[in-house]
């Protein structure tokens, strides 16, 4: 039945209000902030690591039970060589990239998809970010090579690093080498660095410091590859740079990942024209 209110003095029944629906619930956007987002990080390399050793032990178990008589410097010698290697890193990096993937998506359980895509940059960009990516990133790359063989040309009096042992190698070495650096990598490196890492930082202590600490990292991370030879190291941070800037600027990771693999295709291609002329 309804229920009336005091009628009016015309006697015309009047109907009661019905109380205001509740506020809905607040949407969280992202569950990401840096000590999760430095949790991944980590994740990533010790599981890179972990599938890195299983795989070198599954070479190295195939060796023994084969039947051949090996000797254990034989075999260590073996394991050091760069198609096992680069073999047992590629795995490692797809593998560990699929963990942090899947465990990213928990932080964002409960959050609309776009929300979640928005802010780890996996949102659209203008095909025109695309195209200049690109440009830049090749460009970047010969610059590179012309200006820093000017300076100091690698090689020469300058360790070098175990990727470009892998280059000099030619071969399977090679080819796989530059799978890793054109198609695996870049996609890879970006959704950890300037998706996740920057995403972290930038809801922790604001987007000026995020880009800092994610550059800083994401040069001190390649050391490994270019302590010896500074011109490469000033190069990736200005890649580094450039990526960061392109992050901000289209809200996306798609041009950097563009960029990003265009610098590594540069690359890749003076190698193999080198060694054709060596």
């Amino acid at each position: 039945m309804q229920d009336f209110v005091d009628q009016p003095d015309d006697g015309t029944p009047q109907l009661a209000e019905s109380p205001p629906a509740p506020p809905a619930p607040p949407v969280v956007v992202s569950g990401l902030n840096a000590r999760r987002a430095v949790a991944l990080l980590l994740t990533y390399f010790l599981a890179q690591i972990a599938i890195g050793i299983v795989v070198v032990a599954a070479f190295s178990f195939r060796f023994l039970f084969s039947g051949a008589r090996i000797e254990l410097a034989q075999l260590v010698k073996r394991m050091q060589n760069p198609a096992v290697l680069l073999t047992a890193g590629t795995l490692g990096i797809l593998g560990a990239a699929l963990l942090v993937a899947y465990m990213t998506q928990r932080f964002f359980r409960g959050t609309p998809k776009t929300d979640a895509f928005r802010v780890l940059g996996l949102s659209r960009a203008s095909p025109q970010y695309f195209v200049t990516a690109a440009i830049l990133g090749i460009s970047m790359a010969f610059l590179f090579a012309l200006v820093a063989t000017k300076l100091v040309p690698p090689g020469h009096g300058h360790a070098v690093g175990p990727l470009a042992r892998a280059a000099a190698n030619g071969g399977f070495p090679r080819a796989l080498l530059a799978i890793l650096g054109v198609l695996i990598a870049p996609p890879i490196e970006e959704f950890l660095f300037r998706g996740v890492l920057y995403a972290g930082f930038e809801k922790t202590w604001g987007r000026a410091t995020s880009i800092l600490l994610v550059t800083v990292t994401f040069v001190l991370l390649h050391l490994f590859e270019t302590r010896s030879y500074w011109p490469a190291l000033v190069a990736i941070a200005i890649m580094a740079l450039a990526l960061a800037a392109l992050r901000v600027r289209t809200g996306s990771i798609g041009p950097a990942i563009m960029l990003h693999a265009n610098y590594n295709l540069g690359l890749v291609l003076m190698v193999f024209a080198s060694s054709s002329h060596s």
